[in-house]
Formats: C-alpha cells, structure tokens, sequence
C-alpha cells in the first residue's frame, strides 16, 4: 500500500488464495510493481474470495479488505478518481460480480473506471501465449497440458482466444483442460496421446499457483501429475501461476495504462 497526497488511486482486485507464498508471489508482487510503476497514486488490493479473506483473518496473518471495504476506504481517503485494475483471465462469474459492485459506487467518485481482464483482446492473448511458451520451456517433443479453474461450458470466451493464440505460435503442442471438469483429466490425457508425444509439461492456467496447484494438479496421489503419469506419460510440472511472471503484469501495466490515459488524455 502506498500513500500519496494526491486525489488518485488505483484498487487491484483479486480473487485471492489461502496460500501465503502464492499470495506473496502474485498479488503482494503486483501491488509492489504497480506502486513502483505509479508512484503518484495511492494503491490498493482488494480480495473477492470470501472464504480467503476468513482463513488469513484467522491465521491473524492479515486483514484483507473485500471490494466494498476497499473502496469504501477509497472514499474515506478522499479519492475522487479511482482505476480499478483486475486480475481475473477473462469475464466471467468473478468480473461480472465486480462490475455490478462498482456500478453501486460510481455516484460516490468524479471517476470509477475499469481495465478489462487479462485475456481481452487477441493482442493480450498473443503476449500471454508467448509468456506461457517461454515459462515453460515447451520443446518440440513435448505437448503442454494447461490446467484452469471451473468448467470449459462455463468459461469466459477469452481462453478459447487464448487457444487460438497457442496453435498459432506452436502449432499442435497445447491442450487447455479444466480443473472442475468430470472428465476434465481424462480429455487431457486423450488429446495429449492424440499429439502423439510421451513427454508433457503440466502448467496452471491460473493467476496464482496456490492449494489448487500443489494437491490437485501436481501432488503425488490423486492429482493430474499422478493420473498422466499412470497412463504411461513422462510429466514434467512448471507450478507457477500467471502472476509470477513479469510478462503478465507488463500486460496488466498496459490495461492500466489504456484508461488511465483515456481519462486523462
């Protein structure tokens, strides 16, 4: 958190995890970078998860503020102008609850505005694939397996831009499967023998590498790591959620910078 004398702030809203370190590598991570980025601002983290915000009060670890509280603390610093900056990949559930709590608090601000997610646009697809590719060192004998959250019937239409931006860059070397699929696991496996490569890296497609990550995606029993492995697959894990990476904030910079500048252009 940094303060500033002047009328301006900018609010990062994350969903939040019950992971310290993960916590400390993304969410902490990115509200250091923006307030190095933005000195003249005042900045914030906000934490939509309510059961995350339960666990760390808790622990006594740290009292997280929700969106409301955050901005409510906005309004008692005196902001008048506030730039919401969101962590989420696409417009889905978490965004669309968002939207509908800053509509309630436009009145309270001269300016409330908000970037758009990570995954709008096929520019930011583009770089978010290449960050991808880089991280996990993807060569052409491997297939990269990208784990998400929720159910691909229910997902925001930006991951399948994603995709797009994956098979135009290395074509044939990605499979996207999600966490609460039923048979999620399984299309994994199917498609990445499809491809017709035994050696795999499995890689989160979320903000942060948190309990998700550790248990269910790269844990010794009853995880995606052991079923693929079971299945006669060679499985090489890169646990690193999308927030660790420097390419993913530069593009969450870029989005801050984009209605910041339409404002005050």
């Amino acid at each position: 958190m940094k303060r500033t004398q002047k009328s301006e702030g900018i609010l990062l809203v994350s969903f939040g995890s019950t992971d310290e370190k993960a916590m400390k590598n993304t969410v902490f991570a990115l509200e250091e970078f923006i307030c190095q980025e933005f000195p003249s601002f005042f900045v914030l983290s906000a934490i939509t998860g309510d059961r995350v915000r339960k666990i760390w009060k808790e622990r006594r670890a740290a009292c997280l503020p929700d969106l409301e509280d955050a901005l409510h603390m906005m309004y008692k610093r005196g902001m008048e102008k506030v730039y919401v900056l969101p962590t989420f990949l696409g417009q889905g559930m978490q965004y669309e609850k968002m939207q509908k709590a800053l509509f309630r608090w436009k009145k309270q601000f001269v300016l409330l505005d908000c970037a758009k997610p990570l995954l709008a646009g096929d520019k930011a697809c583009t770089l978010t694939a290449k960050c991808l590719i880089e991280e996990s060192g993807i060569g052409q004998d491997e297939t990269l397996i990208l784990m998400g959250h929720g159910r691909k019937s229910s997902v925001p239409l930006e991951y399948h831009g994603l995709w797009r931006a994956l098979e135009k860059l290395f074509p044939c070397h990605t499979v996207i499967e999600f966490l609460q699929d039923e048979r999620g696991l399984e299309n994994a496996a199917r498609k990445a023998w499809g491809l017709g490569r035994e050696k795999l890296c499995l890689m989160p497609l979320l903000f942060l590498a948190g309990y998700h990550v550790r248990t269910e995606m790269a844990g010794k029993e009853n995880s995606w790591k052991s079923f693929l492995e079971d299945k006669g697959f060679l499985v090489r894990i890169k646990a690193r959620g999308l927030g660790e990476m420097i390419g993913i904030r530069k593009i969450l910079k870029a989005n801050l910078c984009e209605i910041i500048e339409k404002r005050n252009g």
